[in-house]
């Protein structure tokens, strides 16, 4: 496995999808909406830190509390980070899907503004709160008792979470407006389309996507064999253009829990894609 995801590194593919850099009128709409909702899901997570702390008071009026607060503490904060980047990249998501967004530098500010917007009202929310900073409660809870805002390591501390926060979702909605889009129809590609091969076929499936050399790929299964695929080509295509436009071709191991993990992948035009797809016969050509 080490060795093949190795391989996938030096392939250099001739061809790749480049975005347009340009999004339809409801993307800026949308965008704003989402930074507000921002604001809010700040301050809910706030809300539930201020009752995180209620829990603490209950668990400190007995011994064995405190020691399970400790415990527990990291644990929740820790859900509480990832739920909330979870929410707000669901909603940058829909942003840029709505909104047709094939900009990754647009993409990217919005989730950079979203991810300020929390942090900011996080902060404001739990300041009203406790009189401090989000982070700096678990500090100030396990080891500090009595938070001083004066102290410029708390702030460090603070601004390596937002780091981490918006990192996490410039680089998810990066990805997202990276996703194929056809600019005739107007619509994101699909998976919609997939060929099945042995877990044998490995060298044969890499070598092609190396040199692009289609005629050489290794005799695929067929439809009804699915469940000895050890790799197959997921084929991302427009909706409505289909087999008549491009599409982008995605070489995925398949684990036993049918899971599929992309090693590489390249890109066919109009054309060369209905061609390369004709090349199999119909009963191993599979579809979503």
């Amino acid at each position: 496995m080490e060795e093949m995801v190795e391989n996938t590194k030096k392939m250099k593919n001739k061809t790749s999808y480049q975005p347009s850099n340009s999004w339809s009128m409801k993307f800026f709409p949308m965008a704003t909406i989402v930074v507000f909702v921002s604001f809010f899901l700040g301050l809910g997570a706030a809300f539930l830190d201020f009752g995180i702390d209620k829990i603490r008071v209950w668990l400190f009026q007995w011994d064995k509390g405190r020691m399970i607060y400790f415990f527990l503490l990291p644990v929740i904060w820790m859900g509480l980070f990832f739920i909330s980047s979870w929410l707000l990249n669901q909603f940058i998501l829909a942003a840029i899907k709505q909104g047709k967004c094939r900009s990754p530098f647009a993409a990217r500010i919005l989730a950079f503004l979203s991810s300020l917007g929390f942090y900011l009202f996080l902060d404001l929310g739990h300041y009203m709160y406790f009189q401090d900073l989000h982070l700096l409660a678990l500090l100030d809870h396990l080891f500090l008792r009595g938070t001083n805002l004066q102290n410029p390591y708390f702030y460090l501390a603070a601004l390596i979470e937002f780091i981490i926060l918006s990192y996490l979702l410039t680089y998810w909605a990066k990805d997202h407006a990276l996703w194929p889009f056809c600019e005739d129809c107007l619509k994101w590609f699909e998976f919609r389309a997939y060929i099945s091969f042995n877990r044998e076929d490995r060298e044969k499936l890499m070598d092609a996507f190396q040199k692009e050399d289609w005629k050489n790929l290794p005799d695929p299964l067929d439809n009804h064999e699915k469940e000895k695929a050890g790799y197959e080509i997921h084929i991302s295509m427009c909706p409505s253009c289909r087999f008549k436009g491009p599409a982008q071709l995605i070489l995925c191991e398949i684990d036993k829990d049918d899971f599929a993990l992309d090693l590489c992948k390249t890109w066919l035009e109009k054309g060369d894609f209905e061609e390369w797809w004709n090349q199999f016969p119909s009963g191993k050509q599979g579809y979503k």
